[in-house]
């Protein structure tokens, strides 16, 4: 606070500037400053918890063997604390935040602070609420939106617009129940304007979930969209290799399985949300996912697609033996089968000959696998390999809206209605394009 107290203003008054006055009270609450000030105090306290850790005072909680022991995680103005529950643990926890009020000048709300248990007695529970001074809180997953739109109920074209937007709002999978409950209730709100009584609905749900031009207004269903976003979260296991998250769905879903190879494997076990959002996900993504090959150092040879073709065993199955034989000494990865020759100034490099393979046999296999690779570019870029989606977009990343898209043509095929367009473009009132859909639909009430 000394840099922010020891400054002086001035204030230009009628084209004259005022006498210098100092500033006594800090920062004012929406201060842009504010915000920058904060992190680097709360900067502070990360630092002394990884120091507590250090010295065997915090243990934190560790997820499986070979993670890393978590302590903290810390997000803008959002700290988390974990660590097991033991009475030495929290008065640790309660050591370290007292110093770093003291130090700070900060305060901790204790009525904005919860703490969560798992398979904790209940007086262990009120022990260590008692000395960290926070009351035990109940895991709330999901705020129902809809609750705030029960004070005021707008028309029909309204509600509509209302249920499209709140659609849009889901950034986190969610369990196939609420998908379900979400989706009865919006048909509920939308045709009643309230969620206490039901009425008849003109048009079927599943009718209005189709996209325009095959006679629906758009609407993406929530468990469509739950389906978009379970697949865009086991896209990015399968892409993002160095997150810690990552490590810990592999270490629990995928044990003695590489980090490299998830996209190899189906994701097994039942009864956990995430592990049915990952299977989920994997329906929709896993045939569209393949390596772009450059180095080939992390590309699977044998079991995953790369450079748009499809896995070698899943189109030659009868090569299953050839592949083991090589797995057995090494050759799993790409860049065992090229090798650089002499190109001049830029290393080139070639597929290896039957010959230049290791061990013997098979012969025939040999010669089929040489073919197979005679129809595959072999590439010289020295650059990583990367692990795409192709059958979402071009760019090779997994989008929601497309994954939507992608999920009602799976659904409902893609058969156009030939009227489509003199209801939603003849009109430039979204009143009259709603109206005359319902005309077409003989569903326009007298």
């Amino acid at each position: 606070m000394s840099c922010v107290t020891s400054s002086s203003f001035l204030v230009i008054v009628n084209g004259k500037p005022s006498e210098p006055f100092g500033v006594s009270r800090g920062l004012h609450q929406g201060d842009p400053l504010l915000s920058y000030l904060f992190i680097i105090m709360v900067e502070g306290l990360g630092h002394f918890l990884k120091f507590r850790a250090s010295q065997g005072l915090i243990h934190g909680w560790q997820w499986g063997n070979g993670l890393p022991q978590i302590s903290h995680l810390q997000f803008v103005d959002d700290t988390t604390l974990m660590g097991l529950a033991r009475i030495r643990e929290a008065e640790s926890f309660r050591y370290t935040l007292d110093i770093y009020i003291a130090a700070s000048g900060q305060k901790v709300n204790e009525h904005k602070f919860s703490i969560f248990f798992f398979n904790t007695p209940q007086t262990i529970q009120r022990r260590i609420a008692d000395i960290l001074q926070f009351q035990v809180g109940l895991f709330a997953l999901f705020i129902w939106v809809f609750l705030l739109l029960l004070e005021d109920t707008p028309g029909l074209l309204g509600r509509l617009y209302l249920t499209s937007c709140i659609r849009r709002c889901f950034v986190q999978v969610a369990p196939m129940y609420f998908l379900k409950e979400f989706d009865t209730l919006s048909r509920q709100f939308l045709w009643s304007g309230t969620l206490s009584t039901a009425k008849w609905s003109l048009v079927k749900w599943d009718t209005m979930c189709r996209p325009k031009n095959e006679g629906g207004l758009g609407l993406c269903s929530a468990i469509l969209n739950g389906q978009a976003l379970a697949a865009k979260l086991y896209c990015h296991w399968c892409t993002s290799k160095n997150q810690l998250w990552v490590r810990i769905l592999t270490h629990k879903y995928l044990p003695n399985v590489n980090v490299f190879d998830v996209s190899c494997f189906p994701v097994e076990g039942r009864g956990s949300m995430i592990c049915n959002t990952l299977k989920l996900g994997a329906q929709l993504v896993k045939n569209g996912l393949f390596w772009i090959c450059h180095t080939g150092s992390q590309d699977p040879f044998w079991l995953d697609s790369w450079d748009g073709h499809p896995p070698i065993l899943s189109t030659h199955p009868h090569l299953q033996s050839l592949s083991d034989m090589f797995i057995s000494v090494g050759w799993d990865t790409i860049d065992h089968y090229k090798i650089a020759h002499n190109g001049g100034l830029v290393a080139c490099f070639r597929w290896k000959n039957p010959s230049e393979l290791p061990l013997g046999g098979f012969v025939e296999d040999r010669k089929e696998l040489a073919q197979i690779l005679e129809s595959r570019e072999c590439t010289t870029l020295v650059r990583n390999d990367a692990l795409v989606c192709a059958s979402n977009n071009l760019s090779g990343k997994f989008y929601v809206s497309t994954g939507c898209v992608e999920l009602v043509w799976q659904t409902f095929g893609d058969i156009q209605v030939p009227w489509w367009k003199q209801v939603w473009y003849k009109f430039s009132w979204p009143k009259y394009n709603f109206f005359m859909w319902l005309v077409v639909h003989n569903r326009c009430l007298n």
